[in-house]
């Protein structure tokens, strides 16, 4: 009996092209609307760190991702943003100028949650409100990260008792003198 297993004569050029296509996965070809968020998750953490290395990156993954979190209120979007972000608002909270003072009053976890809350509440307040690009959307969420800590900052900062230079969030009934 012949063992001999024949293979189809194939040229040095369809090699090349079979092999470059084996390399590809099949989410390469899809529009990012129509790619699962495991698969959006993946290319954007790929894309992330494109970024920050400098290198060419390709935001439209992370762009759809925000936009079935935000417009569409997906939950499972957000899980996916806060998978995507947390590495980098941690690598922020650590090298923030106030770190050391924030970390008294609360844990790096608790900041990360209070920007991401943030980010949310004004995502999801504002309709309007969208971003065109990966960096647009970082920028947001550092300043809703520096927001969570400088007011964290602000509250314990006040004096203690009834002379604070601070203004107090009570509204008191100012009666008009009778005659």
């Amino acid at each position: 009996m012949n063992n001999t297993i024949y293979k189809p004569y194939i040229d040095w050029t369809e090699k090349l092209a079979i092999t470059c296509l084996d390399n590809l996965s099949l989410s390469e070809h899809l529009e990012p609307a129509a790619m699962s968020l495991s698969a959006l998750e993946e290319h954007t953490m790929r894309e992330i760190n494109n970024f920050w290395r400098g290198s060419a990156y390709n935001d439209r993954y992370c762009l759809e991702i925000l936009r079935r979190a935000i417009l569409q209120g997906d939950q499972h979007a957000w899980d996916c943003l806060q998978r995507c972000f947390s590495g980098i608002l941690r690598g922020w909270m650590h090298r923030h100028p106030s770190r050391e003072a924030a970390n008294c009053f609360d844990s790096d976890e608790n900041y990360m949650a209070q920007a991401f809350e943030r980010f949310w509440l004004a995502t999801a307040c504002h309709d309007k409100l969208e971003f065109d690009t990966l960096a647009s959307a970082l920028r947001y969420l550092r300043a809703c990260l520096n927001g969570a800590i400088l007011d964290t900052l602000r509250v314990y900062s006040r004096p203690k008792g009834g002379n604070s230079a601070w203004p107090i969030c009570s509204i008191t009934a100012v009666s008009s003198p009778e005659k």
